[in-house]
């Protein structure tokens, strides 16, 4: 296979450090299991761009070669199945300490863009936002029988994580012209990070 060749040709280039020999083996490793999710990737992914995809994440965060590559297959398989990308607008490989195990494993989370893909692909959604609101702009909740959100922008204000004051969704379907809102503030959002593998 041509993925398998290119690992070849770059291991006998120059000597490898540790680590570029476990990328080499991981990904080998991907290709020679390929037949396992190239039948779930929808037209506008590849194998080939999977594989890459992983590499490319473990170049960025070296933790990622040090997992199993059984979980390293099985975010592939994950991801492929979604008919998401890993990476930007798709799946992310998390590293992640197994405590039953005792290995580290990496584990896929979707981020908000490949969540928000998934539901226009649904065909049931219209409209999806997700908006931040910070310290020093007007912010107004209502609940009742339509939830109302008022919402002042400044461009002023410094966008940054000290200054969050929270963030609201808004999302319309198919079904109701009444959008869904949701407002998630600082506090929720701390909590629900603290519980996620990837919370760093």
């Amino acid at each position: 296979m041509q993925g398998q060749e290119t690992i070849e040709t770059q291991a006998k280039q120059k000597p490898l450090t540790p680590l570029k020999k476990k990328a080499l083996t991981i990904g080998a490793f991907l290709n020679s299991k390929r037949g396992a999710f190239e039948a779930l990737l929808p037209k506008h992914l590849t194998a080939e761009k999977m594989v890459k995809g992983i590499l490319s994440v473990a170049a960025r965060n070296q933790k990622l070669l040090e997992c199993t590559v059984e979980s390293i297959l099985n975010v592939v398989l994950v991801a492929s199945s979604l008919g998401l990308a890993i990476g930007h607008r798709g799946v992310h490989p998390v590293p992640y300490w197994n405590t039953k195990t005792k290995r580290l494993e990496a584990v896929p989370i979707p981020d908000y863009r490949g969540l928000i893909d998934l539901a226009y692909r649904s065909g049931h959604v219209l409209s999806i936002r997700a908006v931040p609101f910070f310290e020093g702009e007007k912010f107004e909740h209502h609940e009742g029988n339509e939830q109302l959100v008022i919402h002042e922008p400044n461009p002023e204000v410094v966008w940054n994580w000290k200054n969050l004051r929270g963030v609201y969704f808004v999302g319309v379907t198919k079904d109701t012209s009444i959008p869904y809102v949701r407002v998630f503030y600082k506090n929720e959002i701390e909590l629900h990070r603290a519980k996620s593998p990837a919370w760093n």
